[in-house]
């Protein structure tokens, strides 16, 4: 006897598919703070590793790429990932938020944000998306230098990286 059930088509993942594209407080796409680079090296991830200057400072980093095209920076600490940099737009927050998003949008989707700056940078923290910071580039003439979410948001600053960084102790 046949039903629907029996006649359903089998849908498969692509092989070449990420597992995940979401950006959380505590992962971005397949990759998890905490992690080792052993359990970042998966089958559908091009993983390389560096050392960066970061925060003045050489750091084991691991570039972690998709298709030939970069997603991520993940800072080690001990071998164990401590903060991600989501470099791609390939990537987005549950809420849709992704990089190459203006501080207006960010708005619209989370309310009023935060400006942290520090080292050169501008970045947001929302309330609504704990354990992640929103950091800018500006268009070209504009400065940086701001420290009020109107004045970023009248900037036309758009997201250049988004930090995951976790939403408490881990």
């Amino acid at each position: 006897m046949n039903n629907a059930s029996d006649s359903a088509p089998v849908t498969r993942p692509e092989p070449h598919a990420l597992s995940s594209r979401l950006i959380t407080a505590d992962s971005a796409g397949p990759v998890r703070l905490g992690m080792t680079p052993e359990e970042v090296r998966q089958p559908e991830l091009e993983v390389n590793r560096e050392e960066r200057q970061l925060e003045g400072m050489p750091a084991p980093t691991l570039v972690v790429g998709h298709q030939g095209t970069d997603l991520l920076l993940a800072e080690l600490q001990n071998e164990r990932v401590w903060r991600i940099r989501v470099v791609s737009d390939t990537l987005a927050t549950p809420e849709d938020a992704r990089v190459g998003d203006t501080a207006r949008r960010l708005g619209e989707l989370y309310g009023r944000g935060t400006v942290a700056t520090g080292e050169g940078n501008v970045c947001a923290l929302f309330a609504k998306a704990p354990g992640r910071s929103f950091c800018f580039e500006f268009p070209a003439g504009k400065t940086g230098g701001t420290d009020s979410w109107e004045e970023l948001v009248g900037s036309g600053a758009v997201v250049e990286e988004i930090l995951v960084v976790g939403a408490g102790p881990r």
